[in-house]
């Protein structure tokens, strides 16, 4: 199968953007539903409710930045862009680690 990207540098940039949405998507329904159950158990809201729903809201955050650079394009270890006229926020490795620890920040 061929992939539309033109090097391999491109291609890892696209799985690794795969693998932050995955992730985030994953951090995001794992720490609603266990707030949301909690809740609903009529456990006393507490810290650890409260935490599990800000975890859900930052990582809905980070995964709306993730995607908007996704389809905007990519940026290369050099700082080129892909495709050559794309401007603004880029995906990029530098940022995708940025991206995982960004839902626990409101620890």
């Amino acid at each position: 199968m061929n992939s539309p990207l033109p090097n391999a540098e491109l291609r890892k940039l696209d799985q690794l953007a795969h693998v932050t949405i995955a992730y985030l998507l994953s951090i995001t329904l794992t720490s609603f539903f266990a707030g949301a159950g909690f809740l609903d158990a009529h456990i006393r809201p507490g810290l650890l409710v409260e935490a599990l729903l800000g975890i859900a809201g930052s990582a809905v955050a980070a995964l709306s930045s993730c995607l908007d650079r996704y389809a905007t394009g990519f940026e290369r270890e050099g700082g080129r862009p892909f495709p050559r006229d794309a401007t603004g926020g880029k995906f990029n490795r530098r940022f995708a680690r940025w991206l995982f620890v960004r839902p626990f920040s409101v620890l």
